[in-house]
């Protein structure tokens, strides 16, 4: 019998622990960052509702001028003499030049020359003393432009040269005429006259004359790209070769060794630009739309001109302008900067709604009003677009897009909605 005192648990039943062994928490924790993942990566649809409005497109552009023009090549030959000044229009028949065929020899000009020089000689010798307004004026004409020969030579183009050579030419043969027209055919006169004419016979005897088979107009500039880029290649034109023509590279011209290229002719009244844009973005030019554009260093200018299909090249398209205006000044320019604009009203949606496939068609995907009909996805062109908007139209007039209608956006996640949230902050 004990009289101690009792101990106060003595009588109370111990509660059970529940405890967690480490391989639950780990799956806990693997639960968790799972769950996590999946809310901040599952990609989600996100969705554009159109609306109707008014676009402009204004964008700059590097382009390439196209021409229609012909390259005009003959045989080798020894020598050459222009009857046409650059720029100057022509007719089929008309004379571009005559040339002296191969086995001609310079003996033959220079004893020409000799005579033509004892000619101008003997006339003078009658015209000592006689003051003559109209031959003073020819003299001083012809000194002028020897002058800017003589500086040409030097610093200018093969084209600067060749028209100040026609100008002499002409001012030559004016004062030729001009003083067998009025100083009297001596005895000694009328030989020269005679040794000169079985001369030019026989230079002529190797002279070939160049006849314009087409209007047009000339222009002795070439850069190579005459037969690669011209407006019967436009539906056989690459990227890389209206790439290299904008960049100004040198192109090799694969002509025939016995044969020289003299000159080009130039269709003046219709002319081309040609840009590119890359194919899996939306924009490119709409056959057949109008656009307005101001070429740089002709900024008062607004050239008006209407688009070509657009012409997948690649990774690329090719957007090419006609103009069907006078070419003016750019009948010698390749390549150069360019503001192009349209104005135009429709459907207006984020430019993000607009997807590009495999084959460069731009393309929306419209939500439909019957679920069991899903999305539908409607070929677009894109008439203008600025940094986040677009104008578009359904690329077939029998289908329809109207303001209100919802059409799909890339999809999202939260992460990247976290990310931008991120950005905005800092």
């Amino acid at each position: 019998m004990s009289y101690g005192r009792k101990s106060k648990s003595g009588n109370k039943r111990r509660r059970p622990r529940f405890m967690l062994n480490k391989g639950a928490i780990w799956a806990i924790i693997i639960m968790g960052v799972v769950i996590f993942l999946l809310v901040l990566f599952v990609p989600r649809r996100d969705w554009c509702d159109t609306r109707s409005g008014a676009m402009e497109l204004n964008t700059d552009i590097s382009c390439a001028i196209i021409r229609d023009e012909q390259v005009i090549s003959v045989e080798k030959y020894d020598h050459i003499t222009y009857c046409v000044r650059e720029g100057a229009s022509v007719a089929p028949g008309d004379r571009i030049a005559y040339i002296l065929k191969w086995g001609y020899s310079d003996d033959m000009l220079y004893s020409l020359l000799e005579i033509q020089a004892e000619i101008y000689e003997a006339q003078m010798a009658q015209m000592s003393g006689v003051y003559d307004t109209k031959l003073m004026e020819l003299e001083d004409s012809i000194t002028l432009v020897e002058s800017e020969l003589r500086d040409t030579m030097m610093l200018g183009t093969e084209g600067e040269i060749l028209d100040i050579q026609l100008r002499l030419s002409e001012l030559l043969t004016q004062r030729s005429d001009y003083l067998r027209q009025n100083v009297y055919a001596t005895e000694e006169l009328s030989n020269l006259y005679e040794e000169e004419s079985l001369r030019q016979a026989q230079i002529e005897q190797w002279q070939s004359s160049i006849v314009s088979t087409v209007g047009g107009r000339v222009s002795f500039y070439l850069d190579g790209y005459e037969s690669a880029i011209n407006a019967s290649k436009l539906e056989i034109i690459s990227y890389d070769i209206v790439k290299k023509a904008i960049n100004g590279a040198s192109l090799t011209n694969a002509t025939v060794e016995s044969s020289r290229q003299l000159y080009r002719i130039v269709n003046d009244q219709v002319w081309y630009c040609a840009f590119t844009t890359r194919a899996d973005k939306s924009f490119r030019l709409i056959e057949g739309e109008q656009y307005a554009i101001r070429f740089e260093g002709y900024s008062d200018e607004v050239f008006k001109g209407v688009a070509h299909a657009p012409k997948i090249s690649g990774e690329y398209v090719i957007n090419i302008l006609e103009f069907n205006t006078d070419i003016g000044d750019f009948m010698n320019i390749r390549s150069l900067g360019a503001n192009i604009q349209m104005a135009a009203s429709g459907v207006i949606t984020e430019l993000d709604t607009v997807f590009v496939d495999e084959d460069g068609q731009a393309y929306v995907t419209l939500k439909s009003d019957e679920p069991s009909d899903g999305a539908v996805k409607i070929p677009v062109t894109v008439v203008c677009v600025d940094e986040e908007m677009c104008l578009i139209k359904p690329t077939d007039p029998t289908l329809s897009i109207y303001p209100g209608q919802t059409l799909e956006k890339p999809s999202t996640n939260n992460f990247s909605l976290l990310i931008d949230l991120i950005k905005e902050i800092f």
